[in-house]
């Protein structure tokens, strides 16, 4: 980036899914550590800001050097949910009025709007702001959001989106990535 341009911003923030069951495991010894075997990983959570944007790109490399993976029970994560909330969140954030580049980074698919019914979030998601502690705090509540939402918060907020996805999953983003990025 600095080959580009010296007035960046740079942040990030991490995500798994729902934390409510089919989702997650709810049992009191797999919340602290959902990984099986030795694996140490974070409890599950939905979509965490851990860097608002800064320029400080050390700082950028050390959080993401200390990231844990966490775990769910299924493979479709919340990636919408995070990137609603990344979209929704500006203040939080950090975003400023420049050009906005949000980019999403995942080795599996994501849940949409009427998955989270099935955990009992059978309401639709809001399309507002919801971290607290940078933390999103209404995945229990409502649904996953629609992939036309979320078009529709990321052109509102003027973010363009590029996918960076394992080969695996690419097939199933493709389909709704034209959606997304024209925006």
């Amino acid at each position: 980036m600095k080959k580009i341009t010296s007035d960046f911003r740079i942040g990030f923030g991490s995500f798994v899914g729902k934390t409510v069951r089919p989702h997650i495991s709810t049992t009191t010894a797999m919340i602290p550590n959902p990984c099986s075997g030795d694996q140490n990983c974070t409890s599950p959570f939905s979509y965490q800001n851990v860097l608002n944007l800064t320029s400080d790109g050390s700082l950028f490399s050390e959080l993401v050097e200390k990231q844990h993976i966490s775990g769910n029970l299924d493979s479709p994560e919340g990636g919408l949910d995070a990137i609603m909330q990344v979209a929704v969140c500006g203040e939080q954030i950090g975003w400023r009025n420049v050009t906005r580049l949000l980019v999403f980074s995942t080795d599996a698919g994501f849940h949409f709007a009427g998955d989270g019914k099935r955990g009992g979030n059978v309401l639709p998601n809001d399309g507002k702001c919801h971290l607290e502690n940078n933390m999103y705090m209404m995945s229990h509540y409502y649904d996953y959001p629609s992939v036309a939402h979320l078009v529709q918060k990321l052109s509102e907020n003027n973010i363009q989106t590029i996918f960076a996805i394992t080969e695996e999953f690419q097939p199933v983003y493709k389909v709704n990535t034209i959606s997304i990025s024209g925006c």
